[in-house]
This record gives structure tokens, sequence and C-alpha cells, in this order.
């Protein structure tokens, strides 16, 4: 594919190009199949892994709440039934599907990394140990349909998200949903707060190839055939660069921050309006702003 850029950023080496032909932002040029496994091999296989393990299980209150309201979405689009079954792809150690079977849901998870298999032997989770494009059709028809499948924070780590869209669309059943987050990247607060602080693009990455917003997400799903019904975030962690606590390049103020976060989702937990919080970040994703793009689209 020839790819055209209407745009570019610069961070450091990297460049990052608006692509005419995809339809979203991505790195250019783009990393070998082989250096993003290296690279996440090599960061999630070590000196990484304890660190990320003791923060997984710091934050698990935190993400029981998102999840919670994930599953919250899907109980609206697909009404509670037995047997239903939930597909991760790019499960990592397994939390979502944790949670989705302790709700009572079959679960099946896709995990390319090496890095993250011996946490989900650990937790016994249904795990598929290879990238999602290379499961054969014969293999998903064994498998059989999904009633969910869920990508979260995977697609801007391939490269070819499109392929790996498509891919999963045999294994979804007629009706079912199809759940995809993905960090909200060159949104206006990201972008002020860069201007205004003049501060670098702090979120291109060598871990991210692909930078979505919510419409280009969207557009994608569409392309791939699912029709997005819905969109939501998560609380807008850039705002706190505005108010002066500038976390780029300081784990500690970033961790701060994010404690904040929590504290704040805890409070409204606590005084019983969640409903009113799930409504917060519904109407900030219907503007554009959030920290994650978080698309719900059903297969017609």
């Amino acid at each position: 594919m020839q790819h055209t850029a209407k745009t570019r950023y610069q961070h450091g080496d990297l460049e990052v190009i608006d692509c005419e032909e995809c339809g979203y932002r991505h790195l250019w040029p783009m990393p070998t199949e082989a250096d993003v496994r290296e690279t996440y091999e090599r960061k999630f296989g070590g000196s990484v892994r304890p660190q990320f393990r003791e923060r997984k299980k710091e934050d698990a209150d935190y993400w029981a709440r998102v999840f919670a309201r994930r599953l919250e979405k899907i109980d609206q689009l697909i009404p509670g039934q037995s047997g239903r079954r939930v597909l991760d792809v790019g499960c990592g150690v397994g939390d979502f599907l944790a949670f989705m079977r302790k709700n009572g849901w079959e679960a099946w998870g896709v995990e390319p990394s090496k890095a993250f298999h011996e946490d989900l032997q650990q937790r016994d989770i249904n795990v598929i140990p290879a990238m999602v494009e290379t499961v054969s059709a014969s293999q998903w028809e064994d498998l059989g349909q999904f009633d969910v499948i869920n990508m979260s924070q995977f697609l801007e780590h391939v490269r070819h998200p499109l392929q790996v869209l498509k891919s999963v669309y045999t294994a979804l059943r007629p009706g079912g949903v199809l759940t995809v987050e993905c960090p909200n990247d060159f949104n206006t607060l990201q972008l002020a707060a860069a201007e205004s602080r003049d501060l670098p693009m702090w979120w291109i990455s060598p871990l991210h190839i692909n930078y979505f917003d919510f419409e280009s997400l969207e557009r994608l799903c569409q392309v791939a055939g699912f029709e997005p019904v819905d969109r939501t975030t998560q609380f807008p962690l850039e705002m706190f660069l505005h108010f002066g606590d500038v976390y780029v390049g300081n784990d500690d103020v970033g961790r701060a921050i994010h404690k904040k976060r929590v504290a704040f989702e805890e409070s409204m937990e606590r005084g019983g309006f969640n409903e009113s919080l799930s409504a917060f970040y519904d109407a900030l994703a219907s503007r554009g702003f959030g920290r994650h793009a978080t698309i719900y689209a059903v297969k017609r």
C-alpha cells in the first residue's frame, strides 16, 4: 500500500504521518514485524515485568470499575443470557478475561507475547498463543463464534490494524459486539499542553505504531464491516498538565495524578453516582475528549 502524508509530526527520531490511505496516523517508516516482537518481548519479559505486575495488583480495583462500565454497555447492547462467550485479542495477563469469567462468561484470549503466557497459565485462562491474523479459518470454526470480541490497547501496537479487525469478523456472531479501546492521541488537550507548556509530543513512542482518535477508530471499524453504535472514554489525564502537574518524563508525578484519578472515581462510587460517572465519560467522548477512545460496534 502507498502511504501519503497529509501532515507529519516529529518526536526525537520518530516520525508520525497522518496517512491519507490508512485514514489514521502511524509511524513512518513502520517497524518490521520482527522489531515489534523483539521490542515487546524485551520490555515485558525483562526488567519492566516486576513493576508491571506490581502496578497491575495496585490498580486492580480501578480496572475492575473500568471493566464493570464496559460490561454494563455490553449488557445494554446484548441483554444477558446464559452461556455467553468473550474473546479478548491481545489479552496480556488476562485481567479483563478473569473479570468476565467471574461474571459468568466463557473467556478466551489471543496473546502473541510469550512474556504473558506464564501469567495466563497460572490463571487457567484459555489462550491462543499466536498473532490473531495467523489464526486460520478452520481454527475459528473449531472455536465457534463469540458474543463479544474485545481489543484493549492493542491496535496501536500492530502493523496492520485493519487486517486484525477483518480476521476476527467471522469469529463474532451476528448481532455480537466488538469493543475497541486505544489511546486517544493528538487530542485537543494533548496538543494544547504541548504548545502552552513547550513540551515535546511525548505520546509518540516506539511502542505505538498507530495513533487513533474516536473518528479514525470508528472509520476503521466500519471499513472492517462493523457498525459503531456507542463510544466512551476514561478520565482525561492531560488536564493535569494544564493544572501544572507536568507528568511528562516524571514517573512519580504520573503515578500521583493517576491516584487522583482513582480517588475521583472512588468518591463518585461511594456517593452512589456510578451512573453519573458513566454519563460524564460518555459526554466527554461525544466531543472527542478523554484519555482513551473506546468504541462499541456491532456485527449486523
